[in-house]
């Protein structure tokens, strides 16, 4: 059975599925290796446990939830987008943008959805991959390709006392499950961690909350956080005229990357020229 076969006909049947690539993930980089594989002509299927595409850009949709990756990178080579609205992009924006990809690509019609990997194995005699999903399917391949991300399972600490805090009717919740449910706005709020999202979040809440306390095992370096719209006139440049979108990629490649071949940059001070170009950056756009 072919994965096009598989495709037409979703039935109860359970015939393992074979293939010759098989992707876990429909993140970036699954997308970006089922885009790859088609172009190549190589039969592959997509193994997704969600219902939808995206990864960690589906699953993230907390308070100020951005890229911290200039837009213009934080996007495929082969399929720039010249009118992203902010210089590092925001959730919905880059969720919208992965959609576009998809359905451009049709990569749908590759894509299992609710397909949670179990389990695989390798068969030495039969020289491919067994991979079992929790709903009892099978699919075997060639080559097995993992794009599972790494921020889409949150780690949650075991807070004494957290269950008679939440039997009291108060809400408690990890940013990557933000529950847009529980309403924070004139509410005392604490946020546990000063990582990439908490530096997001919390310029984000912090006015429309009545408090909030910030707690941190580990002090982090912070730096001005400003992101400027991309002026109306620039996106049309990007959009209008050939070889700008590119030149203004490349001109961030060789600013920020290091060894990156268009520059020669300290790798051991690419944080600072990184920080500094990116203040430059929103002093133009300003």
């Amino acid at each position: 059975m072919t994965v096009a076969e598989y495709a037409d006909n979703l039935s109860v049947d359970r015939t393992p599925v074979r293939t010759r690539a098989l992707i876990i993930g429909t993140g970036f980089s699954g997308l970006g290796m089922g885009i790859e594989l088609q172009r190549r002509g190589v039969d592959f299927a997509i193994l997704e446990k969600a219902d939808d595409i995206g990864g960690t850009w589906r699953d993230n949709t907390y308070p100020g939830c951005a890229c911290d990756i200039p837009a213009h990178m934080y996007s495929f080579s082969f399929e720039p987008k010249p009118d992203w609205t902010h210089m590092w992009a925001f959730q919905p924006e880059i969720q919208d943008y992965l959609l576009g990809v998809t359905d451009k690509y049709g990569l749908r019609r590759y894509i299992h959805f609710g397909a949670q990997v179990d389990r695989a194995q390798w068969d030495d005699d039969e020289m491919a991959w067994h991979v079992f999903t929790t709903d009892g399917r099978e699919f075997i391949a060639q080559f097995l390709i993992s794009g599972a991300g790494g921020l889409h399972i949150p780690l949650i600490p075991e807070f004494e006392g957290l269950d008679e805090y939440l039997a009291t009717g108060r809400a408690a919740f990890h940013s990557a499950q933000w529950d847009h449910d529980v309403d924070i706005a004139g509410k005392r709020v604490a946020v546990i961690g000063t990582g990439a999202s908490a530096i997001q979040i919390v310029p984000e809440i912090v006015k429309d909350v009545a408090a909030l306390q910030l707690y941190q095992r580990t002090p982090a370096w912070v730096m001005p956080r400003p992101n400027n719209p991309i002026p109306d006139g620039m996106r049309r440049i990007f959009t209008n005229v050939p070889g700008t979108r590119a030149a203004m990629r490349a001109g961030i490649l060789a600013a920020c990357i290091p060894d990156s071949g268009l520059v020669g940059i300290d790798a051991g001070n690419y944080g600072g020229k990184l920080g500094k170009f990116q203040f430059k950056l929103h002093q133009v756009l300003a």
